[in-house]
């Protein structure tokens, strides 16, 4: 067959395989290469790592030498079923898009063909890299317990079934069936479709790189707002999201995304869903103590967390910091990874070895995310974008103590700080209406050192809600080396 000349081509595969290692890794590249550092991999495989790149544009294979691979699919003739069928016009992260039309249906449809082979070739890079060849028995960093296996594991299962459109054709059914009612734009599948053609209803828009270059700041406020808002209600409400959020698997048509990739969505069973939902409704209430049986439930090892405990309302206000304020907050300014390592340095690792997996797609998805609004959308209230697509459709996910604590005055803020031998090693700062909370900010052993010495937290709650807003120090307490200080400061 004429097209085995390229499929067979090494450096075609090789880059194609590269690519999607890249792509898949997203913006935690940061994990595997400690993971390949402290496997043995080679120092050259790891100078090719650190040079993959997001976005490569790579030449697509001329229709000429894969129509027969197309048309064995298919189990049809392209000129018998099709009035047209165009050169590829895009190169997908795992094959090539085609625009076609059927002899028997006026509209347009994308046909996303799937790299021959690439399954294998990938598999083989990771192979090169030394995320597997390199890995010993012992699977586990012994520093942090990191299980390596796992992580390998739940990425060759998601390529794997991403080299599967039959898995594809699915999820944009059930996508399709949770979305109908959004203000968002998406692809039907077509009946034709197989496990390495698929077929879909073309969309048409423009990549977010032309809407960046092209939009007013209102369209993009606009795109921000119903981009942010289908993910959240997917998210909390369907439990079926984009797992690979980044700006290649969306257009834009009239300020509205397009959503056109479905290979790699997550899916979060009802367990997870609904400690997720628990758990950012105490974290909007301005709670950042959760309870370490609900991290557990989505996917943390309590007892890896509980080393680092007093350091998770750190690494929870980081991630979730949009959704604290109560204010337009451009996401320029949200430097999560300073702040994390500031106060954590080399702990970090800690939390992310807690996480299974499936906890570190669910972290790269939400990042993946901001970057594209970050990138390409506009500031905005987070917060109450949050909390207005949540109870758009199910009210009782939000607490109706949520808008009470709205009205609390936002020109002042609750601080926490700790030092120790002068150092600060913690400094935290929430909107003021965390003060309706302030007991949760107060670990049982802090709490009995308190209550040692008559401070009793609810009644300084009580007295500062019943003033006038004000800078004061609420309670200050050193014990040994360490120097505990809780207070009211201005912006």
């Amino acid at each position: 067959m004429i097209y085995q000349s390229i499929i067979t081509d090494m450096n075609f595969l090789k880059e194609k395989a590269l690519n999607i290692i890249s792509n898949y890794f997203g913006q935690e590249k940061g994990i595997f290469l400690k993971i390949a550092q402290m496997a043995g991999t080679s120092s050259e495989s790891m100078e090719e790592y650190k040079n993959l790149s997001l976005g490569t544009e790579l030449k697509a294979i001329p229709l000429s030498e894969i129509k027969n691979y197309i048309e064995q699919s298919l189990k049809h003739c392209i000129d018998d079923l099709f009035l047209s069928f165009d050169e590829a016009k895009w190169v997908a992260s795992l094959g090539q898009v085609h625009l076609c039309k059927f002899k028997n249906d006026t509209g347009i449809y994308a046909a996303k063909v799937l790299y021959p082979k690439i399954n294998e070739k990938i598999n083989e890079q990771i192979r090169l890299l030394g995320f597997i060849g390199h890995i010993g028995a012992n699977t586990k960093l012994k520093k942090w317990g990191f299980d390596v296996h796992e992580y390998i594991a739940e990425m060759t299962n998601s390529l794997d079934i991403e080299t599967n459109y039959t898995i594809e054709k699915n999820n944009i059914k059930k996508f399709n069936e949770l979305n109908s009612h959004r203000d968002i734009i998406f692809p039907n599948v077509h009946e034709f479709s197989t496990d390495k053609v698929l077929i879909t209803t073309y969309c048409e828009g423009i990549s977010l790189d032309i809407f960046q270059v092209k939009a007013t700041h209102k369209q993009k406020e606009e795109f921000s707002r119903k981009l942010l808002t289908a993910y959240l209600q997917q998210f909390f409400l369907d439990g079926f999201f984009q797992g690979d959020t980044h700006k290649g698997n969306f257009y834009v048509k009239d300020s509205t995304p397009i959503f056109f990739d479905f290979g790699h969505f997550l899916t979060l069973n009802k367990e997870r869903k609904n400690s997720f939902n628990k758990m950012i409704v105490e974290i909007l209430k301005g709670n950042l103590n959760l309870d370490l049986n609900e991290y557990s439930k989505i996917g943390f090892d309590p007892v890896k967390l509980s080393y680092i405990q007093e350091y998770l309302p750190v690494i929870i206000s980081s991630i979730f910091m949009p959704f604290l304020l109560d204010e337009v907050f451009d996401l320029h300014n949200w430097e999560i990874s300073k702040e994390i390592n500031k106060n954590l340095d080399n702990k970090k690792w800690w939390f992310r070895s807690s996480g299974n997996a499936f906890v570190f797609q669910l972290i790269r998805s939400l990042m993946g995310l901001f970057t594209i609004l970050k990138d390409y959308g506009a500031p905005l209230n987070y917060r109450k974008v949050l909390i207005k697509a949540l109870s758009l459709e199910k009210k009782s996910l939000i607490e109706s103590s949520l808008y009470q604590i709205n009205t609390l005055p936002e020109e002042f803020n609750l601080k926490i700080q700790i030092s120790k031998n002068n150092k600060k090693i913690v400094d935290l700062t929430f909107p003021y209406r965390a003060v309706s909370n302030l007991e949760d900010f107060i670990d049982f052993e802090l709490n009995e050192k308190l209550i040692a010495r008559n401070i009793d937290i609810s009644k300084i709650k009580k007295e500062i809600l019943n003033e006038e807003p004000q800078e004061k120090i609420l309670f200050q307490l050193e014990e040994g080396e360490k120097n505990f200080k809780v207070f009211i400061s201005r912006h």
